[in-house]
């Protein structure tokens, strides 16, 4: 057995024996190592937990980090609301979580209630769809109910939240997001929109988990776009935060320098904002997914930061029949709402179902369908893809973070001040949950 190979060598009272490999040589070795016995052999002994914690997990983790569920909004429907006017709500009561069963990720098994699946384990009572904000990375960000209004950053595989420090300009507390990429550091980040009153600029106020401080950063926005207009959802990829915008543009927010750049929509739809699209990462590419008629259009994004354009992917016929008979014709929408991070998979939604459709294959599965009564949100609120991360949290604090210092330092930066509250003063600590799981 390797496991008790390692313990012997490692254990050894014979200091040649511990001198076989170099730490280089080793790290090497190591990273070659599927993800669980990876993990597993961080109890080998303290050299080893420290090589593989420091070295080797981040850099295996982001290639092999499985698809752990999707994160979707459902609501409870009037009973008085006709069929055909049922399209996005006002108010989403109840997301949902749906965890993939097998290990490549074919299929999607019984969904669990967001209460049933948290409550015990973020550190607030009365949840509600609106206290869960973001996924990035196996990485969650919440916001506890008012007056408290506190982000958590949280890892649901292994129990643990950090609460996030609060500044004392904390205003537009829903429209915040997560980055976090362990292949590029161990570090994480909040970020929280701030439109002006003139809705032509905003800012963004940046938390890093490496420095423990809140720091605000005013934004110029191109002229095109307005600071109030967009779809909540954010991704991050490749050192950026990017959104969509209802003036049909995707804007990139460059969180190394804090700047923004609009980039037009491949295409403009004429069938409102409701049917905006998609954005999501697929095998390491940024893309963009919009059902025009019949027609599923899929785009990447590519080249560097000045010169970004979108190529096209792919052009999907659905046929009709197909539709037909995985949802219920006299609702109004069939969209993309996820990407598969790792593969050619792109799940499309109904009012009442999810749907995976395979692009090498082009197979269509239902993988989920909603009780009667019950329907879900459309492109407003798309589903979060959320991947499964072994870290502790508390690793990742121990970890010498290398996030990337920003190259310029925006006009008018300032530093915001934290409330110094008994609560704030735990934010530098990891918590875990002894709730049930």
């Amino acid at each position: 057995d390797l496991l008790e190979s390692t313990k012997i060598i490692c254990n050894s009272s014979n200091p040649r024996s511990n001198m076989l490999l170099s730490d280089d040589l080793l790290v090497e070795i190591l990273c070659q190592l599927p993800e669980k016995p990876l993990i597993r052999f961080r109890c080998v002994c303290k050299a080893w937990q420290g090589l593989i914690t420091e070295f080797c997990l981040p850099r295996v983790l982001p290639a092999s980090l499985p698809l752990a569920g999707l994160y979707f909004r459902t609501y409870a429907l009037p009973h008085d609301v006709p069929l055909i006017r049922r399209t996005v709500p006002r108010d989403s009561r109840d997301p949902f979580f749906r965890h993939l069963a097998r290990a490549h990720d074919q299929e999607l098994i019984d969904h669990t209630s967001f209460k049933d699946k948290f409550c015990g384990f973020v550190p607030f009572q009365n949840h509600s769809a609106n206290n869960f904000l973001d996924s990035c990375n196996g990485l969650l960000l919440f916001l506890s109910p008012p007056p408290n209004c506190q982000y958590y950053v949280c890892n649901p595989m292994t129990r643990e939240y950090v609460p996030i420090p609060k500044a004392r300009c904390h205003r537009h507390r829903l429209c915040a997001a997560l980055a976090f990429n362990p292949s590029e550091s161990p570090c994480y980040k909040v970020v929280r929109f701030v439109p002006l009153q003139s809705g032509k600029n905003l800012v963004l106020d940046i938390y890093t988990s490496d420095t423990r401080q809140w720091v605000r950063h005013p934004v110029q926005l191109d002229s095109r776009i307005s600071g109030k207009s967009w779809i909540r959802h954010s991704v991050y990829f490749d050192g950026a935060l990017y959104r969509l915008s209802l003036t049909w543009h995707l804007v990139r927010f460059d969180l190394n320098e804090v700047s923004a750049r609009a980039i037009r929509l491949p295409v403009k739809g004429s069938d409102g904002y409701f049917f905006m699209g998609c954005i999501g990462v697929s095998m390491d590419r940024l893309c963009y997914a919009k059902f025009d008629y019949c027609m599923l259009l899929i785009w990447s994004l590519e080249g560097g930061c000045e010169a970004m354009e979108w190529i096209f992917k792919h052009q999907i016929y659905v046929k009709m029949s197909a539709r037909e008979s995985l949802y219920d014709h006299n609702y109004l929408w069939f969209q993309p709402c996820a990407f598969h991070p790792t593969s050619d998979v792109i799940f499309l939604g109904t009012p009442r179902t999810i749907l995976s459709y395979d692009v090498e294959s082009k197979k269509l599965e239902e993988v989920y369908r909603t009780r009667d009564g019950v329907m879900m949100t459309g492109c407003f609120y798309p589903a979060f893809v959320h991947l499964r991360l072994l870290i502790s949290l508390n690793h990742l604090g121990r970890i010498h973070c290398r996030s990337t210092q920003l190259k310029t330092i925006s006009d008018g930066m300032r530093v915001l001040s934290l409330e110094t509250t008994s609560d704030d003063l735990e934010g530098v600590q990891v918590q875990i949950s002894n709730g049930s799981a």
